[in-house]
């Protein structure tokens, strides 16, 4: 089962809600963090009658639920700049009578991070994670950053040595080679 065919690509809505960032390797140019991906999207063919089904929203929670018994087509999302980890713990996916979609996912990884620690230790860095949906274009599958959220929990996230200023979220277009035929993906950023 495809994305849900219409007159033009399919918009997943993205947010991410960053719990921690756990570490930062200079060395490495890499860091960790931990947080909830949130993608939403509408899709016809899951539009149902509340009072046929019995149920006034459809949820499958946990990887058997979500892998197993859900029957729709949901955008694989991969970390493009991953370094080495990305384990996901957690999934729910909330389906509306209307066809809207509400994937929900905790994950944790590890990101490359292009620093330049020249003014150490008087630098500013830019932390970013890079989300693509895996083997769609931008033909295909969009993805826009949700605008009525910021993502930002930046007053909560500690880490020793390093002051976090703000988090902030986009989209772009990427090239990736397995995004499919045009290889040009949609990509959601998240930057610390």
């Amino acid at each position: 089962l495809g994305p849900p065919k219409g007159d033009g690509p399919v918009v997943v809505r993205a947010n991410f809600q960053l719990h921690d960032i756990n570490e930062i390797k200079e060395q490495e140019e890499t860091f960790a963090f931990s947080g909830v991906l949130t993608l939403r999207w509408h899709d016809e063919r899951q539009v149902f009658d509340p009072a046929a089904t019995g149920v006034d929203e459809k949820v499958y929670q946990g990887a058997y639920q979500f892998n197993e018994l859900s029957t729709g087509w949901f955008p694989q999302v991969v970390l493009v700049n991953e370094a080495g980890k990305y384990d996901k713990h957690g999934v729910v996916l909330r389906i509306q009578p209307d066809g809207t979609l509400t994937l929900i996912e905790t994950l944790t990884a590890v990101a490359n991070a292009e620093l330049n620690l020249r003014r150490f230790p008087l630098d500013r860095q830019r932390l970013e994670a890079v989300f693509a949906v895996l083997g769609f274009d931008d033909s295909e599958v969009v993805l826009r950053a949700e605008s009525e959220t910021t993502g930002s929990l930046a007053n909560a996230v500690r880490l020793p040595q390093w002051t976090i200023t703000g988090i902030g979220m986009w989209t772009k277009n990427i090239p990736i080679p397995y995004a499919g035929r045009r290889g040009v993906a949609s990509a959601f950023v998240v930057s610390v």
